[in-house]
């Protein structure tokens, strides 16, 4: 077990085992290689660890008192942020049922006991590394677009203030129009990835309001009717009960909503319809309460392939001919975690030429 000479690449690393010859092991042969080590017994006390330690990486012995290594992977990625932690199971067991438990709980990978030393060496090494280029992909991200927002503030605010003077030129009018809801997409899109950061480290503080739904998609409609006509698609609210009222953070909401709509609207045909509704299911002794939010089109679809990944970073569907080649691929997992952070989720059903139905789904105690 002794170190192999070796390039040190540091990191945070969390030990949760409840043998403690074993964690000593771990601790010791990780060491060497520059990794700081923390360690705990059990699995309740890695979720609380957790979340003040914000670790690299993971190691989860399978078998624990009190919590499985398996139930405490599948509780730390439902924790905010816990989804980019990768997290590594190490198991006494190397049967396929095994195998399979791991990776459905959410493990990135996993190891058998005996521990084969030189390969925990490489798999932790790969996955530190990997993390830690992604963190640094992310961090990038945050600062350039930090730095874009007043840039992009700036020009919007002039536009307007000039488009508030112009009257009978026609063409300028128009002109500014095109830069003003230009540079205000961009804000938009800054806004939604500075919020994707804060979202991915669960720092976003919601403010829940009580409003009525209907209301609400109307001023999603009226946001995007000028983007609706520029492309020949007609903008509607569909079905919705004027009398329903539901407690969401309704900012972050009609962000997602207007992200929806604007996809639905650019991969669509002309005349075509885009539609967004709502439908409320009220709690009863044989069903629990929930609220859905649909926007839906008649456009390209999505294939059945990319519908796994669509909702991932940087993630686009592969055979859509309509819409900017320039998308960032960010718009839907800002979807998914706002609407992850208000207690909902969100489903997809599509197909190609068929178009698709976004849909979020809340409970009614939210």
């Amino acid at each position: 077990m002794a170190a192999l000479p070796t390039e040190t690449v540091q990191g945070t690393i969390l030990i949760a085992d409840d043998d403690p010859i074993s964690r000593q092991m771990l601790r010791l042969f990780l060491q060497q290689d520059g990794y700081v080590i923390h360690e705990v017994e059990d699995g309740p006390e890695a979720i609380r660890l957790y979340e003040s330690l914000q670790p690299d990486l993971i190691l989860l012995d399978a078998m624990m008192p009190n919590m499985t290594g398996f139930e405490a992977c599948t509780r730390l990625q439902a924790l905010p942020g816990g989804d980019q932690i990768p997290i590594l199971i190490i198991t006494g067991l190397d049967d396929e049922e095994s195998v399979d438990q791991a990776f459905t709980a959410g493990a990135i990978d996993y190891i058998t006991k005996p521990v084969h030393w030189p390969v925990l060496r490489q798999r932790v090494r790969r996955l530190i590394r990997n993390r830690q280029t992604e963190k640094m992909r992310d961090d990038l991200i945050q600062m350039i677009v930090h730095d874009m927002k007043n840039p992009i503030s700036t020009i919007r605010g002039f536009s307007e203030l000039l488009l508030d003077d112009m009257s009978d030129d026609v063409f300028l009018t128009d002109t500014l129009r095109r830069i003003y809801y230009t540079s205000n997409s961009l804000l938009e899109m800054t806004m939604m990835i500075l919020d994707m950061g804060r979202l991915d480290a669960g720092k976003i503080t919601l403010e829940p309001v009580e409003q009525p739904v209907h209301q609400m998609l109307t001023e999603v409609q009226d946001g995007f009717n000028w983007m609706a006509s520029n492309y020949g698609v007609k903008l509607d609210v569909g079905h919705c009960n004027e009398q329903i009222v539901f407690t969401l953070d309704w900012t972050l909401i009609k962000r997602v909503l207007a992200n929806l709509v604007s996809n639905a609207i650019k991969h669509s045909a002309p005349q075509s319809t885009v539609t967004l509704f709502c439908n409320n299911v009220e709690n009863t002794p044989e069903c629990a309460g929930y609220l859905e939010l649909s926007v839906s089109d008649k456009g390209e679809g999505i294939a059945e392939q990319d519908q796994k990944r669509i909702f991932e970073k940087f993630a686009q569907a592969s055979q859509r001919t309509r819409g900017s080649r320039m998308d960032t691929g960010l718009g839907l997992t800002f979807c998914k975690l706002a609407t992850e952070a208000n207690g909902g989720r969100i489903e997809l059903k599509s197909a190609l030429g068929a178009g698709s139905t976004f849909t979020l789904v809340f409970p009614a105690s939210v």
